[in-house]
């Protein structure tokens, strides 16, 4: 019976300690992402990745070349959208009405930048 109340304390506290965790924010992002290669481009897709999950509240991200889109999930309690935009731009894309830093956006490879 003590294991029993035991096993019901804990998973109680466990789904307390989820859900004071704080909201996770969805934003879907306009980018200038071209082509599938970007994402597993050594010199683009990783500094994606790393750039934007290195964020403190950046949670996960998700990519679609078709939509020429970023869907950023947060904390807007940890980071401001407005920040992870600005990243996204010194990494050399658009991040909807940014447009993208011409210092980064010179160094990624010919095939992810956007044709003129």
């Amino acid at each position: 019976m003590k294991s029993i109340i035991t096993i019901i304390a804990i998973i109680a506290f466990g789904h307390a300690a989820i859900a004071q965790t704080g909201n996770v924010a969805t934003a879907v992002i306009a980018s200038s992402i071209v082509c599938d290669h970007c994402l597993e481009c050594g010199s683009c897709g990783v500094s994606i990745d790393d750039t934007l999950l290195g964020l403190n509240g950046v949670k996960n991200i998700a990519i679609d070349v078709k939509a020429n889109t970023i869907t950023v999930y947060y904390k807007p309690e940890k980071i401001a959208l407005e920040e992870i935009k600005k990243a996204i731009v010194a990494i050399g894309y658009d991040a909807d009405e940014m447009k993208a830093d011409h210092q980064a956006y010179d160094k990624l490879d010919a095939c992810c930048k956007a044709p003129e």
